[in-house]
This record gives structure tokens, C-alpha cells and sequence, in this order.
């Protein structure tokens, strides 16, 4: 504690120190704000782009799998979405949702037949789910597909 106290008087005496050390102490904590600030901007514009890219890779998958049903091989579906799913190292599964909210086809043969979601809106257009299932780090994008 005497050394603390020793050290205080000292720069208690220069005038150098005096206008020194409070600038150097701002200067520390307007660069450490302005970091926060830039990683915190990054990180969300970050989030954007992946998800514009998942909804544009949405939009993809379903258009195959319209093409693929127009050409009456329902069969090549499952497939098709595995083809998909292996070009995304993002994704854990991909998956086509009857109306009722039912899996009629998915890259995780674990939920076929199951309701992910128990509350699934209907929906029109493409949209983006947050926390599906509750899962924090997780979304889903939904694209209905006309038949």
C-alpha cells in the first residue's frame, strides 16, 4: 500500500504525468468502445449475409424439387436433398414440410414423420425462422413450394 501511495505522490508532482496518464486513459477507453462498437457492427452484418445466402439457397433447393416433381420422379427427392445439404457445411439438415407441418422428406431421417414445430403458421412467401425448436444458434428459412 506504501508503495501505491509513494508512486501517487510522485506523479502527483509532474506535470507530465498529470496530462499524460488521464489522456492515455481516455485514449484506452475511446479505442476499446470504438473496437466493441466496429466487432459488434461486423458480426451482425455477418449474420445478414448468411442469412440472405440461406434464403437464396432456399430458393434453389426448392426449385429443384418443383422441377424434380414436374418431371414426375417424386422419388429422386431425397436425393436431391442430400445433394444439397452436402454443398453446405452450415446446414444440419434439410427438410420438406407437408401443410399440416408434417416432414414428408428430410436429410435427417430422424425427423420424417415428425412436427418440428408445433405451432407452424401458414405461410405465402419465404421467410426466416429464429430459434427453431429453441435452439439459440439456430434458424430455419421456409419457402412454400406450389404444387
Amino acid at each position: 500500500m506504501e508503495t501505491i501511495r509513494n508512486a501517487w505522490s510522485r506523479l502527483d508532482r509532474s506535470v507530465r504525468a498529470r496530462i499524460i496518464l488521464p489522456t492515455a486513459v481516455l485514449f484506452a477507453a475511446v479505442l476499446g468502445a470504438m473496437v466493441y462498437v466496429a466487432v459488434s457492427a461486423y458480426g451482425a452484418d455477418i449474420e445478414k449475409v448468411q442469412r440472405e445466402r440461406a434464403e437464396i439457397f432456399a430458393a434453389n433447393v426448392a426449385s429443384g424439387v418443383t422441377q424434380t416433381m414436374m418431371e414426375g420422379q417424386p422419388n429422386q427427392v431425397p436425393d436431391l436433398l442430400e445433394l444439397a445439404r452436402s454443398h453446405r457445411a452450415d446446414l444440419d439438415s434439410i427438410s420438406l414440410l407437408r401443410p399440416d407441418g408434417e416432414v414428408a422428406y428430410s436429410t435427417d431421417g430422424r425427423l420424417i414423420g415428425s412436427r418440428p414445430w408445433k405451432e407452424l403458421a401458414p405461410f405465402s412467401q419465404p421467410r426466416v425462422v429464429s430459434e427453431p425448436g429453441g435452439i439459440r444458434s439456430q434458424y430455419a428459412v421456409v419457402r412454400p413450394i406450389a404444387n
